[in-house]
């Protein structure tokens, strides 16, 4: 059901790692309704349905090992340099991460799950939470297209923070500089 959105989210954490790892977690898009039937013998109706624990239900389906590896090597959040934690939307082909640039300064090496170490998209917003740059490689934009975006942001953002060389600065929640 639409509201069962933390078990559609870890429903598609299963299926990306799957799409990475195929013999060690399970194909829930073939055999589903196989696999759930014990659990749904005293659901009648669309209402019931519902009404079930679906996250459970799949976390049930998982096994506890296996759902400790997944969060492990595919987790649901990600928490950033300043230390707010994102969600990871495993829903695309590339699991992406949407968080202010702030939050990012210091980062030298780009973020990866996976036993495959893939790399996370990142989407890097502005104080107004606006996409300004997405990127699958941060230290490469921080030293390539990191210029521009700050000259722009400086521009519409001249109060909070655009260093200038980002990876050496501290990663802050901070919206504006603070004052002197």
């Amino acid at each position: 059901p639409p509201e069962a959105k933390a078990a559609r989210q870890l429903f598609d954490r299963v299926a990306f790692a799957r799409g990475q790892e195929p013999k060690r977690y399970p194909n829930w898009n073939f055999h589903f309704e196989d696999q759930v039937a014990p659990y749904l013998e005293r659901v009648h109706s669309f209402a019931d349905l519902r009404k079930l624990d679906w996250l459970s239900l799949l976390r049930n389906l998982l096994g506890f090992e296996l759902l400790r590896e997944l969060d492990s090597a595919y987790p649901e959040m990600f928490t950033t340099p300043a230390g707010a934690k994102h969600r990871i939307d495993y829903c695309n082909e590339i699991p992406t991460l949407s968080a202010k640039a702030q939050e990012f300064y210091g980062v030298k090496v780009h973020p990866t799950v996976g036993k495959k170490r893939i790399p996370l998209r990142i989407e890097l917003l502005s104080p107004a939470h606006r996409p300004i740059q997405v990127t699958t490689d941060l230290p490469g934009f921080w030293r390539g297209n990191w210029p521009l975006v700050q000259k722009e942001m400086k521009s519409q953002y001249p109060k909070h923070l655009w260093p200038d060389d980002p990876a050496e600065a501290a990663a802050t929640l901070r919206s504006v500089k603070p004052k002197k």
